[in-house]
């Protein structure tokens, strides 16, 4: 994500929105499915209206206050825990908004970003101990253990779960990326384990849910990577999802790995400054679709961002997208249009992208047999305030 890089250069130096199914329709998601489960296995499966076979899906309804909006969720770039209570409530009281104009039909999903992977102990029993999250914030103590995220995470659900009504279901993404993997790593650090003990992480996250009885609005916990091109070159960002794909072999059900980065082949990496071997389309086709439990949720913050991901499914037909993320700065409900977008140093920095309306609608219609399940817009903690419509 174009400001994430940003910031992390600093540090370093939903809502399913499904139309009705045509029978034609119904099939190619019941293949989706199978597919699936080919390449895959089981899963903490598709929203409940594919997985179930329903005939009929809930179709799009007005966002209150913006009569042509796809509802949308809220994601966030975790930079102090302390927030992370409010914005569990807010989110909840948004997707109460949301599920209740929608009759309480649909799903949401939420990504919870935590930064990079590396670690910061070592010599503890367990490597939840070790392995850290950088965080998105400049001190040099904002890491958290795995073990620490895990435990946020799952005072995250807790708050959601006692501020929700009985409408919205939500999917809970605890998100990475491959951003400088281990770097300034105490001790032995792996991409490859790193990948394992998140998965470890996520796994232990859904068990806390499904032992609170949370698991009928809390429908499943998924890894999710901003896997970008122009970060850590493909040899190493592929350690750590090949890492989560054999932990994810040891579970009988299992969690998804959601890839929201920006499909971007033949950049130069941004870490190692590597222009002769930049990741190739079908690198970023094995990240997002082909290795283990990988789906894709496109970053659609323009035309260009968009774009890549179109191209991806021209060049590689069977992949299928979730939904979408966005990255609008402001209050709810977000523009219809185009939105404004804060980069960490000021609003009158930002720039004009597009908004979950315009994203979701763009790649639905590149690609109108598969209906995408989710939009999600991400922010960060101090950003949900002002109205910032680009027009």
């Amino acid at each position: 994500m174009r400001q994430t890089r940003r910031l992390r250069r600093t540090i370093l130096s939903g809502l399913t929105v499904l139309a009705p199914l045509t029978t034609a329709a119904l099939i190619a998601s019941l293949i989706l499915l199978t597919a699936q489960g080919t390449r895959a296995g089981a899963s903490q499966s598709l929203p409940l209206c594919l997985a179930t076979g329903v005939v009929t899906c809930p179709p799009p309804s007005p966002t209150p206050g913006t009569p042509r909006g796809v509802p949308y969720s809220h994601s966030w770039y975790i930079d102090d825990p302390k927030d992370v209570p409010a914005l569990a409530q807010g989110d909840a009281q948004w997707l109460n908004q949301q599920s209740a104009a929608n009759g309480c039909a649909g799903e949401f999903l939420t990504v919870l970003d935590f930064g990079h992977p590396t670690t910061k102990y070592s010599g503890n029993a367990s490597p939840l101990d070790n392995y850290a999250m950088s965080l998105f914030s400049a001190h040099p103590t904002s890491w958290l253990t795995y073990r620490q995220v895990e435990q946020l995470a799952e005072q995250y659900v807790n708050v959601w779960h006692a501020t929700a009504s009985s409408c919205p279901r939500l999917r809970l993404v605890l998100g990475t990326s491959n951003y400088s993997e281990c770097l300034q790593a105490v001790g032995k650090c792996s991409v490859n384990q790193a990948g394992q003990q998140w998965d470890v992480v996520v796994h232990d996250v859904m068990t806390y849910v499904r032992n609170k009885g949370y698991d009928k609005q809390v429908t499943g916990v998924w890894v999710g990577d901003d896997l970008e091109g122009s970060w850590d070159p493909w040899p190493t960002t592929v350690q750590f999802l090949e890492g989560v794909r054999t932990q994810e072999l040891t579970y009988s059900t299992h969690a998804r790995l959601v890839d929201y980065g920006d499909a971007n082949a033949g950049a130069c990496s941004e870490v190692t400054g590597d222009c002769a071997t930049p990741w190739t389309v079908a690198n970023v086709y094995a990240a997002a679709w082909k290795i283990g439990w990988d789906m894709p949720l496109p970053e659609t913050y323009s035309s260009g961002t968009t774009t890549k991901w179109e191209n991806l499914k021209r060049a590689e037909s069977a992949i299928q997208f979730l939904g979408v993320m966005t990255e609008c700065s402001g209050a709810d409900p977000l523009p219809t249009g185009r939105c404004w977008v804060q980069n960490g140093t000021g609003v009158n920095a930002g720039n004009c992208q597009w908004s979950p309306t315009i994203g979701f609608t763009h790649l639905q219609a590149a690609d109108p047999p598969h209906k995408m399940a989710y939009a999600t817009n991400m922010q960060w903690a101090h950003q949900q305030s002002g109205s910032h419509d680009c027009g």
